[in-house]
């Protein structure tokens, strides 16, 4: 079932905990399966363990593609996102399929927002939507998770400027692809209406918060 972003904050000190829910949209995460793990009183301890079984079986991501991704998602729990980002991105140049290509990007883009990197997690996101359009038809709802991720996350770097240019310029990025996204979702074939609608109610408040922040000066 496709998820969407959360809206976005307007504060520095809400803006770690957003992005890391970011782009784990209709992707296979590994670290949400493995939470009840975490209630475990032996659960750090045993972690690298784990890690250094993992790193056995998967030495190359073309021996098991499952394993390389716990491994990258046990690292990024054990705070070695540059070790799990480079997993990840051997796991997105080499697909075995195409659902795995956006698989693995948008796992990728999350843990690039995540470390702070956004150039890099704006560019995977649009690396999604292009894939995407080329073989999806327009009224597919993955586009608009696409759009919505890539709005989300040219809002969270404007959030990220110093400079008021930049800043402005990603304000409008954001701003234009979420209508974008908001046309898609016009044509969307959600099977729940209802899902659509919540869909249709962020799209709605984030581009009223950018509204906003446009006419704010910066802190």
């Amino acid at each position: 079932m496709n998820k969407f972003t959360i809206k976005p904050v307007k504060t520095t000190a809400m803006l770690a905990a957003l992005v890391i829910g970011l782009g784990t949209l209709a992707s296979m995460t590994y670290v949400a399966q493995s939470n009840s793990a975490l209630n475990e009183p032996n659960y750090w301890q045993s972690l690298e363990g784990e890690i250094g079984r993992l790193k056995e079986s998967a030495s190359t991501v073309n021996q098991d593609r499952r394993a390389a991704r716990k491994l990258a998602a046990l690292l990024r729990q054990n705070n070695e996102q540059d070790k799990a980002a480079e997993i990840l991105r051997a796991l997105w140049l080499k697909p075995a399929e195409p659902e795995e290509f956006v698989v693995d990007a948008l796992e990728l883009a999350s843990l690039y927002t995540e470390m702070g990197a956004f150039d890099s997690a704006i560019e995977s996101y649009e690396k999604i939507l292009d894939f995407d359009r080329g073989r999806l038809k327009s009224k597919d709802p993955q586009l608009v998770r696409d759009y919505t991720n890539l709005a989300q996350c040219y809002y969270i770097k404007a959030c990220a400027c110093g400079d008021p240019k930049d800043r402005s310029s990603y304000l409008e990025k954001a701003r234009l692809t979420y209508i974008t996204a908001k046309d898609k979702l016009a044509l969307a074939d959600f099977e729940n209406a209802a899902r659509k609608e919540q869909v249709r109610a962020t799209i709605a408040e984030n581009l009223a918060l950018i509204a906003m922040d446009c006419k704010q000066p910066i802190n």
